[in-house]
């Protein structure tokens, strides 16, 4: 069980909930080669190396924090005829909890997020408007510091960085392999062709007036929401993979798109309970305010 954790610096951390039986893995040593791995990854002999400790020693604590899934291979290489694995936290810290309800409300569920976090990570396409003119509208996107903020969120759920620069795609690059993969798509259908194709299939969808984007309505309240303030925020099935799903944030200006950046990683517990019409259903929309006109949102109001 993992848990979202708000430090003194208003950053949220990712703590993994350590069983009382399996205490052992956060004893001195443990610890020591977990502060190590959350800096760099590494294999076993190095870590030996690093903290002059037997290599038989370190792969027994490493054996303690697998199995407490303290920690995750990142890769493997060969070196002769030996396989070496490289290692890596999976979270951020460790808790051992007497009292549940004591951080219940911090709670994240394990599989909300799974096929976008943990060892899916590496395997998730951030898709992102052009920042060029393109598309029958013309238009251009705006959004890529909100991209930004959701990669790091997505990456601290997911407790390793092995993505590299080939899961960042504009939409404008991605071809029809990419739409089966786990996508999250930045942006609405007028500067993001991939979240045009994917409207028709969402609960909130963007509609047209006069070949212009004018609203959000939603399929689940029968509600339509045109304030220039309005964003949402999805999770569904990826419709051109039932395996795969897409996580979707646009808004009807970028102020909307930001209000539901701003949502995931500040209300990401709201967003685990579903709309408020249908629970089943992972969709909010979300009104953001910029309350001292600094052009940012400082807090959100969710609409449905």
């Amino acid at each position: 069980m993992n848990y979202a954790i708000k430090g003194k610096d208003d950053k949220t951390y990712n703590i993994k909930k350590i069983e009382v039986q399996n205490i052992k893995s956060l004893s001195e040593n443990a610890i020591k080669i977990l502060k190590i791995l959350s800096e760099k990854e590494m294999y076993p002999k190095q870590i030996a190396q690093l903290l002059k400790m037997n290599e038989q020693k370190v792969y027994y604590y490493i054996n303690l924090l697998k199995k407490t899934k303290l920690i995750d291979v990142t890769r493997e290489e060969k070196y002769g005829g030996l396989i070496a694995k490289y290692y890596t936290c999976s979270s951020d810290g460790a808790l051992v909890l007497w009292n549940k309800l004591a951080i219940e409300k911090n709670k994240i569920k394990d599989d909300f997020l799974l096929n976008f976090t943990k060892n899916n990570f590496s395997k998730t396409v951030f898709v992102l408007g052009s920042p060029f003119h393109h598309g029958r509208q013309m238009a251009k996107a705006e959004d890529e510091k909100q991209a930004i903020l959701v990669a790091l969120f997505m990456g601290g759920l997911a407790g390793n960085c092995s993505a590299n620069i080939s899961n960042i795609k504009y939409d404008t690059e991605i071809e029809e392999e990419d739409l089966k993969k786990n996508l999250i798509i930045v942006g609405g259908p007028a500067i993001n062709k991939t979240a045009e194709l994917m409207n028709k299939s969402l609960a909130v969808k963007f509609v047209k007036k006069d070949n212009f984007y004018h609203a959000l309505y939603s399929s689940i309240s029968k509600k339509e929401y045109s304030d220039e303030n309005c964003g949402f925020i999805e999770k569904t099935k990826n419709p051109f993979n039932k395996y795969a799903e897409i996580l979707i944030f646009g808004g009807r200006r970028r102020i909307g798109t930001a209000a539901a950046v701003f949502f995931l990683i500040n209300k990401l517990n709201s967003f685990e309970k579903g709309n408020k019409y249908n629970k089943n259903i992972f969709s909010k929309i979300i009104k953001g305010i910029d309350e001292n006109n600094d052009g940012f949102v400082d807090r959100v109001e969710e609409l449905e």
